[in-house]
């Protein structure tokens, strides 16, 4: 919107076509578009009867190729934050459990962004990379980490008690 308003008003003032913000402001609605998409892919994907379907692997499959191609033209930040949760199920439902820890850790490179961190996201990436080490039979990370996401949560709510859950399991 900012763009279109300065290209109005340099097409006003000089009474010219600002025709070089053109191509600008196509590439930020097509990422602001793209951005939309990769958070409903996730959110449709997250839900749990969904996971029951015996096509959810391939959807999955199908939604972070065209993520992928999405994140590479756009080089969005917030693309690859939705990107790489759904990398991170899509391993961790076929037990790949080193690919998606790596993805748990690109997910780190990317909250380091700060258009996408917050620091909740940071805790859930955390709980997930806690999964992970439980999955593999890391305890002792599993605790450690899942204490950290933990004190990052808010108290009482779904994603602490999950932290607090694996503290548990690891112990």
């Amino acid at each position: 919107e900012a763009l279109r308003e300065k290209k109005n008003t340099l097409a006003f003032l000089h009474n010219k076509k600002a025709s070089a913000l053109d191509g600008l402001i196509d590439f930020y609605e097509k990422c602001r578009l793209a951005k939309h998409e990769a958070k409903n892919y996730y959110y449709q994907l997250d839900k749990v009867e969904l996971k029951k379907k015996s096509n959810y692997l391939q959807l999955l499959k199908d939604a972070i190729d065209k993520l992928d191609m999405k994140a590479e033209h756009t080089q969005s930040a917030n693309i690859r934050y939705y990107l790489q949760l759904l990398k991170i199920d899509y391993y961790q439902q076929l037990k790949k459990y080193k690919l998606a820890e790596q993805a748990v850790h690109e997910l780190f490179r990317v909250l380091d962004n700060p258009s996408v961190f917050v620091k909740i996201r940071f805790a859930y990436a955390s709980l997930l990379l806690s999964d992970i080490q439980l999955m593999q039979g890391q305890f002792a990370n599993a605790a450690v980490t899942a204490y950290e996401a933990s004190n990052d949560f808010y108290p009482n709510r779904a994603n602490c008690s999950l932290a607090l859950e694996n503290q548990f399991y690891a112990c």
